[in-house]
């Protein structure tokens, strides 16, 4: 019976030890820490200009990104558009952030663009992670990807279920796509819905737009309105 046992044993570990080969693990591929009052990524690498009205500012203890709220093209700015940052495959996208009180009542707050356009047929390249915020539900959001795809058309993945994030208070969330068709969705590390388009296939990377942390690339209306602590971007390293 020890001899079966054992056997059993070396056979599980084999397997276990084959599953976790054939996971794809995520690289960092780029993170800026706004607690430090910088905007230059951790490694040095990737600096960002801060537009409009956003600047830091202190919170109690902690410096964060505040995306201001103005009229003008607000948030923070890649120097280039940095297609390496940008996985074929699997990725990851995770902002840790803090909410204020609405400056006004438009509902598309945006986390993060590449993809300037978000609706119209003709940009297939680069990606938009957003918040809308429901109707007359100043606390209540929908995670929202609007993506261009390798494969010549725009796409849109909404998570299913609603989050709620409260004026005041921090958060982190993810946005996370398998590299084929589907997103999965966290907050504070906890999977909150997914969306799967079939045969989606990998995001295009972006072509000729920079990307934006905390609005859109060449708009003035959808800043997030609240502050950013940190950023971080996960994929496959080239």
């Amino acid at each position: 019976m020890k001899k079966y046992s054992v056997i059993f044993l070396s056979v599980l570990a084999g397997v276990l030890f084959s599953a976790r080969c054939a996971e794809k693990t995520l690289d960092l591929l780029a993170a800026w820490d706004f607690t430090k009052g910088s905007a230059v990524s951790t490694d040095g690498k990737y600096a960002l200009h801060l537009r409009g009205n956003t600047s830091f500012r202190k919170v109690g203890n902690k410096t964060m990104l505040q995306i201001g709220m103005s009229s003008k093209a607000e948030g923070a700015q890649f120097s280039a558009v940095n297609k390496e940052l940008y996985s074929a495959g699997p990725f990851r996208y995770e902002f840790t952030l803090r909410m204020r009180e609405p400056d006004s009542t438009r509902v598309q707050l945006i986390l993060f663009d590449s993809k300037y356009s978000l609706y119209k047929p003709g940009n297939h390249t680069g990606l938009a992670l957003v918040l809308n915020r429901f109707q007359g539900k100043v606390e209540q959001y929908r995670m929202t990807v609007y993506a261009g795809l390798a494969s010549g058309r725009s796409a849109t993945f909404s998570c299913p279920a609603g989050i709620t994030l409260k004026e005041d208070q921090t958060y982190t969330l993810a946005y996370e796509y398998d590299g084929k068709e589907t997103f999965s969705y966290y907050l504070n590390g906890k999977k909150v819905g997914v969306r799967t388009l079939k045969g989606a296939g990998p995001i295009q990377a972006p072509d000729k737009y920079h990307g934006v942390i905390g609005d859109r690339y060449g708009s003035s209306f959808s800043h997030f309105q609240g502050d950013i602590l940190s950023v971080k971007i996960f994929g496959i390293r080239k």
